[in-house]
This record gives structure tokens, sequence and C-alpha cells, in this order.
């Protein structure tokens, strides 16, 4: 096999065989070795590069070795494909996908675990990753001067291209890498040449994520074994991105410069939404300054919606350092601040519970003349309710109303007489000038404002009645009628208060004004009904019986489910009724319809596990293991903490130990309440030199608090006092006189934090405490200059110029 392969390198002419051909019938004959496939594509990929250096003195053509190597990959697929095939070598790419240049979700990071997929019949080592990858850039359009690739050959080679480029794209490429360092041919390359040829590999996944979204691949109309759908597979929650399924490739056109820009914004909010530590969205970051270079100028063009994305990324997770190094990386960009930006900003002050960065940022918008637009409108004064500040919030409602009115409504001018006396005012009318464009008040900020009040954990019912109707009050003044998410809010707000004669009234006067119910509202409807005591009389089966029957129900009359949907009903089942058969039945009804489980399904079936008499540990030791292994279902931090709580309370410390390591290395924050739930487990287990650990990791924010810890001052005041609680064995041997003054070590936002559940964080904290934690404990600990986002020095560094590097140098000070 090697022989032949030389000999073609060569040039050899009047072969009676071809490579292609001789592997095929060694294969055919059973006595095909593993060695052969990755000798042969990585010489005759060694061979083409040495050809194209102009320095080989080998006889046989760039365009021959070209056409070869894809003749071989065309084989490869055929017969170590899904579905092998020894009848004869077929013109067609079988057993390779018809994918499209969309982003897909991928089972591993590694390129050649995503390849290797659709060749399950061979590994892909180092020489044949790298032979897929060289084969990607040399049909790149950069190459086009060095590399002519013959135009029926890019044709042909198109299948296999996409299916390349779907692989590669934000992949990890470092076993690819290895082949360079142990190819002697590759040494023989020019130095300049060589080093060209590892820049293009090592910027492959960058170059591969702006081909899947901006360049368009023709696909020819030919028959493939294996459909589109069957290429995604196993999820990845660091890999994942959410998006909608997409179009057929043959109907679809992919040449859309924005299809990138969505991607980064996804990969952004993905990245928040699982509330990762800072080293994801920072690895995203670095990314995104790659990719978006201009190949023609070399510039770095970052869209504006990219900028505000990272903006309100970085914010929510209590990262003010490097919002500020976004901010002015956009202004230096040439980007102008906008309403767009500044609503990331006040997004992500809210996200992160920072009250003082909601007000500073507001006033800086103001005061560099942006004209706020109902989508800043409706964050501000959703930030503002949900931090508890709802007078100011109607001050802002009244502000945006006023504004709006001032400039459509006519302003009559009185005409005066000489002796100071008014006259009726003047027939003519007079418009007040509009200053700028105000936004008119939305549906949207209503719902926003509703929403934000029916979401506070420890408000009484009828005060959040009073302000409820006092924005529907408002809403009214402006003639906008409720709608389905309005509908929503009060449902949820009379159902948690168990008033369900109210809640039917509700969705009476809906039917009578022609709004349909959503998922969301049947889902509280799903609550309602076990609420409304409609299970209670049932026995296990029957109670699966009838949850099916209205999940039936529900999508026979068009509604599509959704996880939340079964979420909901799984919780109640274990909850109200300790029904896990009935939950297993749920499960087998969401798998039918290929819904993965939630956090939230697994957070619920861990904590009904947990609280068995005994604890069933096995259980929850299967469930934990299931979510650190791949595919790795989709995870949260408040699943991980509740975890590490249940682990505590039932004192399998070791086990707590192992989740909050791993969860830190899994890319989830821990909160106040886990923390020090894990400190008073190992302190009564007398482990105090993890104890201590955990300690340190908090004051050094490494280990455990890499990145940050989730929750508000008051959580973090109980954690201190827990720690000094215990004397000499945690606070003198480790910290000393530090913990009496309560440092600012983690980055947390100024307010008390409210779990999804609607659970407050910093009561639940005291649940912890010991005795004298209860004596020491006095509020939050935190002077309030020491709030890090948008305070008065803040502002300072958010400016619409760059004064060069004098100011630069400055706010590195800072």
């Amino acid at each position: 096999m090697a022989a032949v392969n030389n000999a073609f390198c060569n040039g050899g002419r009047n072969l009676r065989t071809t490579p292609t051909e001789a592997l095929f019938r060694f294969e055919q004959m059973g006595i095909a070795r593993y060695e052969m496939w990755r000798s042969v594509m990585g010489n005759t990929t060694d061979q083409l590069l040495l050809a194209m250096s102009g320095t080989d003195k080998l006889k046989q053509s760039p365009e021959a070795l070209a056409y070869e190597l894809i003749s071989l990959w065309r084989l490869f697929f055929q017969i170590k494909g899904t579905n092998p095939n020894l009848e004869t070598i077929s013109p067609d790419w079988i057993n390779v996908p018809n994918v499209s240049l969309t982003p897909g979700r991928h089972h591993s990071m590694f390129f050649g675990d995503r390849l290797m997929k659709y060749h399950p019949g061979h590994v892909t080592d180092p020489p044949l990753q790298f032979s897929a990858i060289t084969i990607f850039n040399l049909f790149d359009e950069v190459n086009k001067d060095s590399f002519a690739v013959p135009e029926p050959l890019r044709e042909h080679a198109a299948p296999f291209l996409r299916l390349i480029t779907q692989c590669l794209a934000r992949s990890d490429i470092g076993r690819a890498l290895k082949h360079i360092e142990i190819s002697w041919s590759l040494q023989m390359l020019p130095k300049d040449f060589r080093e060209a040829v590892l820049d293009q590999i090592r910027s492959a996944p960058d170059q591969a994520t702006r081909n899947m979204t901006i360049h368009r691949v023709k696909l020819p109309d030919q028959n493939t074994a294996v459909e589109e759908a069957e290429q995604e597979g196993p999820r990845d929650i660091l890999q994942e991105l959410a998006h909608e399924p997409p179009e057929s490739p043959r109907t679809k056109s992919v040449e859309n410069p924005e299809d990138l820009e969505s991607l980064y914004r996804r990969l952004v909010a993905h990245a928040v939404d699982v509330q990762s530590h800072l080293g994801i969205l920072l690895k995203i970051w670095n990314e995104a300054q790659r990719v978006f270079v201009d190949k023609e100028s070399g510039q770095l063009k970052i869209p504006a919606l990219v900028y505000n994305s990272f903006l309100s990324g970085f914010m929510a997770l209590s990262q003010s350092e490097k919002t500020i190094e976004v901010w002015n990386h956009m202004i230096t960009g040439g980007i102008k601040p906008d309403a767009r930006a500044f609503n990331s900003l006040l997004d992500g002050c809210s996200r992160a519970r920072d009250l003082n960065g909601l007000k500073a940022a507001w006033d800086r918008m103001l005061k560099s003349g942006v004209e706020p637009d109902e989508y800043v409108w409706n964050t501000y004064i959703h930030g503002l309710i949900s931090l508890r500040q709802i007078n100011m919030a109607f001050e802002a409602m009244d502000q945006m109303g006023s504004k709006w009115l001032a400039s459509v409504n006519p302003v009559k001018i009185p005409t005066r007489l000489k002796n100071g006396r008014k006259l009726a005012p003047a027939a003519k009318k007079k418009f007040a000038k509009p200053v700028g464009n105000p936004a008119r008040p939305t549906l949207e900020v209503v719902n926003g404002a509703i929403a934000a009040i029916v979401d506070i954990s420890d408000m009484r019912f009828d005060k959040k009645l009073v302000f409820v109707h006092k924005v529907l009050q408002w809403a009214s003044n402006f003639s906008i009628k409720p709608g389905i998410i309005t509908y929503n809010n009060l449902v949820k707000l009379y159902i948690r208060e168990n008033d369900h004669v109210t809640t039917f009234k509700l969705l009476r006067q809906m039917e009578a004004e022609g709004i349909e119910g959503d998922a969301a509202t049947h889902t509280m409807l799903i609550s309602a009904a076990f609420n409304n005591n409609k299970f209670d009389h049932l026995n296990h089966s029957e109670q699966s019986d009838r949850i099916i029957s209205l999940l039936n129900g529900l999508e026979k009359g068009g509604l599509k489910l959704n996880v939340y949907v079964y979420s909901n009903a799984i919780d109640r089942l274990l909850k109200l009724h300790n029904n896990i058969s009935a939950v297993g039945v749920v499960m087998r009804h969401m798998a039918a319809r290929n819904i993965p489980p939630s956090p939230q399904i697994y957070t619920s079936l861990v904590t009904y596990h947990a609280e068995q008499t005994p604890p069933d540990i096995a259980t929850v030791d299967a469930i934990v293991a299931q979510l650190f292994s791949p595919p790795y279902p989709p995870t949260d931090n408040y699943l991980f903490d509740r975890i590490v709580e249940l682990y505590a309370r039932t004192g399998e410390v070791g086990k707590m130990m192992a989740t909050l390591t791993r969860m830190s290395k899994h890319g989830k924050l821990p909160s106040w309440p886990a923390l020090t739930a894990a400190v008073k487990a190992l302190a009564e287990a007398s482990d105090w030199e993890r104890a201590r650990h955990i300690v340190k990791d908090v004051q050094t924010t490494s280990g455990v608090a890499q990145g940050g810890i989730m929750g508000g001052w008051q959580a973090r005041g109980v954690f201190f006092a827990v720690v000094r609680s215990y004397g000499q064995y945690l606070e003198v041997e480790l910290a000393g006189d530090a913990l009496q003054h309560a440092p600012a070590l983690a980055r947390t936002g100024n307010n008390v934090e409210t779990q999804s559940d609607g659970r407050n964080v910093a009561d639940e904290g005291l649940d912890y405490m010991t005795p004298e934690a209860q004596d020491l404990y006095d509020g939050p600990g935190m002077e309030s200059g020491e709030a890090e986002f948008v305070n008065a020095e803040h502002a300072g560094y958010l400016s619409e110029e760059m004064d060069g590097p004098a100011q630069q140098q400055q706010q590195q000070q800072r």
C-alpha cells in the first residue's frame, strides 16, 4: 500500500491502480489495516502541501493530488461510515450527511470526535484530522492565489466541505497539530510556508465559524444515506447553541451576514442563562475578537448588537471590570453607544441586582443625549420594581407618559391684556416642540411592570394587587389593552394566592376578548388543577392517567407542549403526591416528543429522593453522575446548589465537596447559601481543613469561588457570620482579623437575591446558622462606597471618546 501511494505521489505514470483503488481492494479482501488509512491519507496530504510549496521535486501536480485526496475521503466515508458499502467504489458521498451551514449541536468540543460520529468504523486520529482541516483551508477563498481548486472538484467535494465546516466551527483542534510534530515531510517545507500552514490550521475553527454563517457552498442535488435530522448528537451544555431548527438546506440560503452576529448573541445569552463563570464568557469574548476580523481590511468589526450582548452578559455576572473593557473596546471601534447599548447595561445591572449601577447607567444615558425607547423604559422600570424601588418605577412611568404626551398634544397659549388679565385661550393651537423622539407607552412596559410586581417573593398579596391595579390604570390612560402576557401574569398572581374563583373569571374574560391561552397559561392551569384538589382523591395509577389525559388534551387543542409544562407537572406530582411512578410516565411522554429534561426537573428529582425517609442517596448519586457525564444534560447553578445543600443536610460531606468542586469546573457559580451549608456541614463533621479551604477560596476568589459567587450582600453576611461563629477553628487560624471587616471578596449585587422558586437566599441562609452566628449577624456588612459597578466614579469610565494612552493608563490603574 505504501509503495502504491508513494508511486502515485512521485508522479508515476502507467500505474495499474490508484491508492483509492488499492485501499478498496484490501478492504474487500478483509486484510486492510488501520494504519493504511492513516498513512495514505496523511502522506497524500503532506505531499500535496510539498507540491504547492514549489520546493519538492515530485512530478505529480497539486491538482492530481487534490483529486486523489478527495477520492480517498469519499471512499473512507463509504467504507467506515454508518452504513458500510463494499460492493463497488461509489462516485457519490455515501454516509455523508446533507448538513446546512447553520450552527448545530455537538456532543463534544473536539473536532475529531465530532467527525468520527459520521465514520464510526475508524477513529479520527491526528493525520486524518490534519488532512480534513487542510482540505478546508485549501478550498477556502483566502488560498485561491496559492491553489486554484478546479471548479468541478469544488462542486463535487461540497458535501464533504460542508460537513468539515459544521464539525470544525468552534472546535478544539489540538490533536490535529500533533501530526505536524511527527511528519518528516512537513519538516521539509520552507519555514515561511510551514508557518503559514500552521497559522491557517490554528485559525481554521474561527474561519469555519465565519464560513458557516456568511458563505454559501453550493450543494449538488444528490442522494445521501444520512438525513440531516440524524446529525444532531447528544447535547453538551457548554457547547449547545439555543437556536431554532434550521430549514431544509435545499431550500434555505444561509448567505446572511447577520447569522454570525446572531450566533454570538446566542452564545453570550446561553453562557449567562446557565450562570457560567467568567472563564467561559471570556473565551467567547476572545473568540469574537478573532472571528469578526474583516478578511479584506484586516480590521476588527464587531457588530454593535454583539457588543451589547457582552455588556449585558458581563454585567449580569457582576464582572464590572470586563464590562468597562467591552465598553471602551466598543468606543475605540468607532461605535457610539445608542439606546440598545444602554439597554444592555441596564439589563445587566438588573440581573446583577445592582441598584446603584442601574441608576448611574440611566443617568449616564440621559446626560449623553440618548433618548430611551420603549425597550429601555421597559428594562429600567422592570429593574426598579425587581429591586423593590416601586415608587421610583411609577415615577419613571409617569415621566415616560408625560414626555410622550408633550410631544403629541397641543398646548393652548392664552393671550393677555395690557392690565394682566387673562383672556380665553386663542383659537389657534400651538404644539409643544418634542425633544428627540419620545417613546410611546406600550403594552410591553405594562407587562414588564406587572411581571416584576408579581415575582416579588415577600410582598403581601393585597399590596401587590394595589400596585398591579395602579399599573393597569396607567395603561388605560393610554388606551393600552391587556394581552396574553398581561393575563398570564394576573393568573399567576391569583393562583399563587389560591384564588381559583378569580382565576377562572380571568380565563373567561380572556375567552370573551378572543385571547387564546398559550403554554404559560396552561402550565399555570396544571398547577391550579393540583392546588384545587383535583388529584387528591385519585390513587397513583389514576393520577398518572389524569395527567397524561391533560397533556394529550392540550396537544389536541393545538398547544405545542414544552419543557416548562412538563417540569411543572413533575414538580407537583412529587411535592404534593410523592408519585414517582407518575413522573416516570410523564418523562416517557416527554421523551416521545424529543424534549430533554430541564434543570428544574433534575432539581425536583434530586430533592424528592434526598428527602425520603431514609434519604435515597444512591439515586441522588446516580442522578449526579449523569449530570457530570456525556452527553451532559442541561444544568444551572441552582440545581447544583440544591445538590450541595442536600448532601450537606444528609451528612454526605465527601460527595458534597466533590459536587462543589466539579460544579466550579463545570462552569457554575455557587451561591452564598450553598457555601454556608458546606462550611456548616464540614464543621459538624470536624473537617476543619476543608472548611478552611472553602473560606480561603472565597477570600481569594479561587477554587470553588473562582469567577464569583451568586447572591446578595445579606446572604454574604450570613456566610461570614457563620465563619466567625466557629471562632478559632476557622477565623484565627486562617484569616485573623480579616473576617471582622467582612471584605468585599466576591462580586455580587447590592440587594437580596431570590431564587427561581421565590425563596429568599438570605432567609434560607439563616437556617444554617449556629446560635452564636445568629447573635453575630448584623446585616450585609458592606459599606455603600464599596459597590462595584456604575457609581459616580465609574460613570466616568463610560465615555463616548477615548483621550488616548493617558486615559487608558488611568483606567488600568483604576
